[in-house]
């Protein structure tokens, strides 16, 4: 036995024949019993010594037993006698053949590229591969790995169920049992276009041998993409300041958002979700965000939140939004408001100088300095004066109804625009009503005076009289209640209490013949006053000095006694 790799020379064995003859008869010469040789007419046997040598290269694995026939002949000069033997050599085995792998793709392909989408589940067959080593013993023993991008996972024979399925690789061999040789290449995790579009997938086979040998194979994978990945904005919140009042197609806010989707899957469209008013508009490619309309302020003094939405064109579709948040800056475009068009107060007489009269309120919907609000009296009057911040309106003098009852003002409300003559104003009438506070007594209107006589006929039981009495203070606050203090002991009278209406209860008869002096009273909330009224019943009046005796001795009388019959 020689190992494969002697070099050529190499000394193999020595064959030895013995002859008894003498002399040249005795000497013995050596042959290969069949022998070509194109370069050369030598032999790997020495025929003198009988040495074998190394010719050629060995090589177990196109050969591991050479058998040659040896020719031992003796030198005999007239017919020589000859003896042949068999020489066997076994070529020991060496480990210098690597591993072959023989690799099958399964999986569709694009140009050089296995095409593998990265929605593919996890185990997604890529190629059958198999493996062997024409080598004997540990040399022939053959295990298989992968590398990716530095990263190793190994899958040697002595593995019994999964090969190199580490959780953390994109891609894994496992073994196809029963055959230890056989090899399937899957996708372990997940793929990711957007981490790495290309990976160079590289298969190593190893033998055990000493020194180990191997063989590489290369499988190129390509990514597809997959509308995995949703759009997104470089920020949730956008914020903008647009003039109030400006023309239609004015630039608003600008928004992007990327896709690391390709293609249709990557290319991003915009639209505004909220609010669904027509005041803005976005465009579809562009993101950018213009007003359609005019705007006004007033309209949305909180200003507008847009929820602006960008999908992909993938199917299905995906999305993402953000927020853009529209402030209007104020233009002084309103003028200020007054809650009433006219306003009325009411003012009790004789209060003193300074007393509040009431407060005039405006409002103006704009903003900072254009809503902030001054007021005055158009007409300068000394008599009264308004507070400029609060519109409080004051009396400069005591009021007296009975001089004057009613007073009109005219009122001003002016913002505080920055610019003076952009200021805007609106004005107000203010009624004030001077209330009376009763600080006159009643005067009888009637009777007249207290010599007023009149006749309550007999059998009527009708108004006798009607009395009345004023104040000038014609307020509702004092209004008059009426009453008979007096000079009525039988009753016999009645007067309405809210008229001043003297009516007869019951009928007249002799017995209440003569004059009744009754005493009336008229009160207010605060005063009274008396007055006389003298009723005869059953009786005229054409005796006039009677009736006047009668009248005089009446008045002479004190109230408290009564006057009757």
């Amino acid at each position: 036995e020689i190992p494969e790799n002697s070099p050529v020379g190499t000394p193999v064995v020595r064959v030895q024949a013995s002859d008894p003859d003498e002399g040249e008869n005795g000497k013995v010469q050596y042959r290969l019993a069949s022998w070509s040789s194109s370069s050369s007419s030598s032999q790997p046997l020495d025929s003198s010594s009988g040495l074998v040598v190394v010719w050629g290269l060995l090589d177990r694995e196109e050969a591991d037993v050479h058998r040659l026939v040896i020719v031992a002949t003796d030198c005999a000069p007239s017919r020589p006698a000859s003896a042949t033997a068999t020489l066997t050599i076994v070529v020991g085995d060496e480990n210098d053949t690597p591993p072959e792998i023989e690799l099958r793709i399964i999986a569709r392909t694009e140009g050089d590229a296995v095409t593998a989408d990265d929605t593919d589940d996890d185990g997604f067959p890529i190629a059958l591969i198999s493996v062997s080593d024409r080598d004997s013993g540990s040399g022939g023993v053959v295990s298989l790995s992968i590398s990716l991008d530095g990263d190793e996972e190994s899958a040697g024979k002595d593995e019994e169920d999964e090969a190199g399925a580490a959780a953390d690789l994109p891609f894994r061999v496992r073994r196809l049992p029963p055959s230890p040789d056989r090899y399937l290449l899957e996708t372990g995790v997940g793929l990711d276009r957007e981490r790495r579009e290309r990976h160079v997938v590289r298969v190593v086979a190893k033998d055990s041998g000493v020194p180990r040998l191997s063989s590489t194979a290369v499988v190129f994978v390509r990514v597809a993409d997959a509308n995995d990945n949703p759009p997104t904005f470089p920020r949730r919140v956008y914020e903008a300041a647009v003039a109030e009042n400006g023309p239609p197609g004015l630039r608003v806010a600008s928004v992007m958002a990327t896709d690391a989707d390709v293609g249709k899957n990557g290319a991003v469209v915009y639209s505004i979700e909220r609010p669904s008013s027509s005041a803005f508009r976005i465009e579809l490619t562009t993101g950018l965000v213009t007003a359609s309309q005019s705007l006004d302020r007033e309209d949305a003094p909180g200003g507008y939140a847009l929820a602006v939405v960008a999908s992909d064109r993938g199917v299905p579709p995906l999305s993402a939004t953000a927020t853009v948040i529209v402030r209007i800056l104020d233009r002084n475009d309103n003028a200020p408001q007054f809650e009433l068009p006219d306003f009325h107060f009411y003012v009790r007489e004789n209060q003193p100088a300074g007393n509040i009269i009431g407060r005039v309120s405006a409002w103006d919907p704009d903003e900072g300095d254009n809503g902030k609000l001054e007021y005055a009296i158009t007409v300068v009057n000394a008599l009264f004066s308004i507070d400029p911040d609060t519109g409080v309106i004051r009396a400069g003098f005591s009021f007296d109804r009975e001089k004057q009852h009613f007073y009109t003002l005219e009122v001003r409300a002016r913002d505080l625009d920055q610019t003076p003559t952009s200021r805007l104003s609106s004005s107000a009438r203010v009624f004030i009503h001077v209330v009376d506070e009763d600080d006159n007594a009643p005067e009888f209107l009637a009777p007249k005076t207290n010599s007023t006589a009149v006749v309550a006929a007999a059998d009527e039981t009708k108004s006798a009289s009607s009395s009345s009495a004023t104040s000038t203070a014609k307020s509702p606050m004092a209004p008059m209640q009426y009453s008979i203090d007096g000079g009525n002991p039988r009753g016999l009278f009645a007067i309405d209490a809210r008229t001043g209406l003297v009516t007869v209860r019951e009928a007249l008869t002799d017995e209440h013949a003569g004059l009744h002096r009754l005493v009336l009273c008229a009160r207010d909330t605060r005063h009274r006053a008396i007055a006389l009224l003298h009723v005869f019943a059953n009786a005229t009046l054409d005796d006039v000095t009677a009736v006047n005796r009668l009248i005089t001795r009446s008045l002479a009388t004190p109230l408290s006694k009564n006057v009757s019959g």
